[in-house]
């Protein structure tokens, strides 16, 4: 019994047929595995919420540390009153509790400022004195 023979046009019109069910086919496996990665990712998520949930020992007024081990809600509070007393230290920092002696030292640092100063310009002159002089010394 003799098999016919599929003409080229026939071929080409199967290979693109099936070309297209196994691009759909690779399509539909990539879809279902994303699905599948995203489940796994969210139920690790809830197993690891768990665990910090049991390890922190949630407390009913919702601060939940037992020993080191805190969650994220309780670092975010702790953060936030790091950041208060920074900003209190800041501002006790800003205004002493004797203004006095602090008008005093800026006193002072004007002082040094001043004699500074005037020490440059004294030198500055005596540069200047010996500069002049130079000429003359020399000649004699």
């Amino acid at each position: 019994m003799e098999v016919p023979e599929t003409t080229p046009e026939r071929q080409l019109i199967l290979d693109a047929h099936i070309r297209e069910r196994i691009r759909h086919e690779l399509e539909h496996l990539k879809r279902d595995d994303e699905n599948v990665r995203r489940e796994i990712e969210h139920a690790l998520e809830r197993e690891n919420l768990d665990r910090e949930s049991s390890m922190a020992g949630e407390s009913p007024q919702g601060d939940s540390t037992v020993g080191d081990v805190k969650n994220s809600v309780s670092l975010l509070g702790d953060l936030e009153e790091i950041r208060t007393k920074i900003e209190k230290y800041q501002l006790n920092r800003r205004a002493p509790e004797f203004p006095e002696v602090e008008a005093s030292g800026f006193a002072v640092a004007e002082c040094y400022k001043y004699v500074w100063i005037v020490s440059m310009t004294a030198s500055n002159v005596d540069l200047l004195q010996e500069e002049q002089g130079f000429p003359t010394r020399m000649l004699a």
